[in-house]
């Protein structure tokens, strides 16, 4: 055989062999195919896939409510506090700053010791840019009680706020504490009443700013995570919550609940896909699977969604699926896209 005879046989058989080869699980192809390969060839079929879109009406009918904002533990002039932001079940917002403080069983010094803020020492203001737009209407800041037993108590300085309005500005909590100052970021979107915030139009502004008016002494805090209750998910009690944070790259955690059942790592398959109007299907990463502190009653699956980096300010549809028992939310993008959880310097 010539060196061009044999030459042109081993160009048909590389040909060949290429051909042969098993097609990657990619996004786009035949609905058999599942787009990422956390659980193998599995795909719920009510799961978004890669040319799937979604419409403003599906996003406006999704449920608009979140259960709670968690910002990091913030020193205090009376010791560390726990800070979170929430929707009352009376149609406002609730801001809470929670103190540990001495056991029932404390001794009469340890109780004298401890410092607590008294009426008058904090200060409470929703600002936007340099105006206050929301004060608190149950008057001045006070921790109303203090609740725990022999190994310690905590107390609850509730603060009550009306609802935003239905835009996609940067709101701040301002707290002033004797001479502090802290401000707290407020995920675009959040804060406004459910119901008026369905009919919200995109905006093209971009990652958060820092709040105009803080000096250099101020400490500037964002949102840790936003946690989402989807209540009971089936008639056997079952119960599912997605915490979601988004310092760079999106996280997604899942808690699944049953105190009568004992989790399986395997089963069920749960999986999280984020689009939105004029976007695409944002898939998410698996990272792990592990039982919670409440050993087997309680499961968390951890996803990460990757790097997007839009100018777009939108609501769009947050789609989780339990084996084929598929669940929406409407989130805005302040808790997807990238860096728009953290503040421009």
């Amino acid at each position: 055989m010539s060196k061009r005879a044999f030459m042109l046989v081993l160009v048909a058989l590389l040909l060949f062999a290429v051909g042969q080869r098993s097609p990657q699980h990619t996004f786009g192809q035949e609905a058999s195919k599942a787009p990422v390969d956390t659980w193998g060839d599995w795909w719920p079929r009510g799961q978004f896939r890669e040319n799937d879109t979604v419409s403003t009406d599906a996003v406006q009918k999704a449920p608009h409510n979140f259960e709670e904002i968690q910002y990091s533990s913030t020193k205090t002039p009376w010791g560390p506090c726990s800070v979170s932001l929430s929707q009352d079940k009376e149609d406002r917002l609730r801001f809470d700053l929670v103190w540990s403080g001495p056991g029932t069983m404390a001794s009469d010094e340890e109780r004298a010791k401890h410092k607590s803020p008294e009426k008058g020492d904090v200060q409470a203001a929703i600002i936007l840019a340099d105006k206050v737009v929301r004060k608190p209407t149950n008057g001045e800041p006070v921790i109303g009680f203090w609740v725990g037993g022999g190994l310690g108590t905590s107390g609850d300085m509730m603060i009550f706020f009306d609802y935003l309005p239905a835009d996609f500005e940067d709101y701040w909590v301002r707290i002033d504490m004797l001479k502090e100052r802290h401000w707290f970021l407020i995920p675009y979107g959040l804060g406004s009443n459910p119901a008026d915030s369905k009919s919200l139009k995109s905006t093209e502004q971009g990652q958060p700013q820092k709040p105009a008016s803080a000096t250099g002494n101020d400490t500037v805090h964002t949102w840790s995570s936003v946690t989402y209750d989807f209540g009971q998910i089936d008639d056997k009690g079952t119960r599912l919550s997605a915490r979601i944070a988004n310092p760079f790259d999106t996280e997604i955690s899942l808690s699944i609940y049953d105190e009568d059942r004992r989790w399986s790592l395997t089963q069920p398959r749960t999986t999280a896909v984020y689009n939105w109007p004029g976007g695409y299907s944002r898939f998410s990463s698996w990272l792990s699977i592990s039982r919670g502190d409440l050993g087997s009653m309680e499961r968390h699956d951890r996803f990460q969604f990757w790097r997007t980096p839009f100018d777009t300010r939108a609501w769009g549809l947050l789609r989780i699926a339990v084996e084929e028992t598929v669940l929406e939310r409407a989130v805005p993008s302040s808790l997807f896209h990238y860096t728009h959880g953290c503040i421009q310097k």
